[in-house]
């Protein structure tokens, strides 16, 4: 008999992926199972089979009932890497094919399972999301307002930037997602000759108030609600996410003087838009009935 079952692959680390799999398990609704990205591929057994007229596929989960790819009614993760630890005591060249063969393995897996479950998210097209400025030229080209950037490598552009911003300006690398943005100060234009070295991200720091729309397949959350976030942008954002592939993400948004701006795209919704009650209800029922992925 088969037991409709809700996968979750990723880090034991990931802000939400964990505590949004606890709530779901107190749900009861669904078997649901965690399989931490930590142990693959050498602590995670499984196999998928494919032929003409064939499917067949299984994970192997250690003091747990195997799970079918049959059973699967939606798979849940946010990204995935392949821990340097699994390839520690190999050598530098079998180091590096444990790593290709691995990713490749993931990419194929988890794209032949959203043919046949939803999975939120699987992002094929990664370039987009590589740095800030992809995101944002991204989501410019999709009739979205976003910030002012500008990413350089000369001086006197970053200067000028400055100085039509009123020294409003933060900066970043510009591939460091995961580094905190700085305030540009008087001091930081006395070391503008070293971005002849490499470039920098400078942006217009943020104003006005915040708000984010969280999308859950074909349908979208505004918080705070009483935001007055125009309908037609919540439709454009939504519209740039399933472009993507991505079902559960969230869009930050800031309404400033010039207007509401996108700021930010998330693969996947943060730990604090978790906690609302109407979201979290959402999320549930939309990975515990597996609605199908939008085109």
């Amino acid at each position: 008999m088969s037991t409709p079952t809700i996968l979750f692959f990723g880090s034991t680390s990931h802000p939400s992926l964990g505590p949004l799999y606890n709530h779901l398990k107190g749900r009861d609704r669904r078997r649901v199972v965690f399989l931490p990205l930590e142990t693959f591929p050498s602590g995670l057994e499984f196999y998928l089979e494919l032929g003409p007229g064939f499917e067949d596929g299984l994970f192997i989960i250690p003091e747990e009932d195997p799970v079918a790819l049959d059973d699967l009614v939606s798979v849940c993760l946010d990204g995935y890497y392949i821990a340097p630890e699994q390839g520690e005591t190999l050598s530098p060249e079998d180091r590096e094919y444990l790593q290709v063969e691995s990713w490749a393995t993931l990419i194929a897996l988890f794209h032949r399972l959203s043919r046949r479950c939803l999975v939120a998210n699987h992002v094929l097209w990664r370039e987009h999301l590589n740095s800030r400025l992809s995101v944002l030229a991204y989501l410019q080209a999709r009739g979205l307002p976003v910030p002012r950037v500008l990413v350089t490598s000369q001086p006197e552009a970053a200067r000028t930037f400055f100085d039509e911003q009123a020294g409003r300006v933060i900066y970043r690398p510009v591939g460091g997602r995961a580094h905190p943005f700085r305030a540009m100060d008087a001091a930081d234009l006395e070391r503008l000759h070293e971005l002849k070295g490499a470039p920098i991200h400078f942006e217009e720091s943020p104003r006005g108030l915040p708000a984010a729309a969280l999308v859950v397949g074909s349908s979208a959350l505004v918080l705070p609600r009483e935001a007055p976030v125009p309908v037609e942008l919540v439709q454009r954002a939504m519209a740039a996410c399933h472009e993507l592939g991505l079902f559960l993400a969230e869009v930050v948004l800031r309404d400033e003087e010039r207007g509401w701006l996108v700021t930010d795209l998330r693969t996947f919704p943060s730990f604090d838009t978790l906690q609302d009650a109407q979201v979290a209800e959402a999320v549930s029922i939309f990975l515990e009935e597996g609605r199908p992925s939008p085109e």
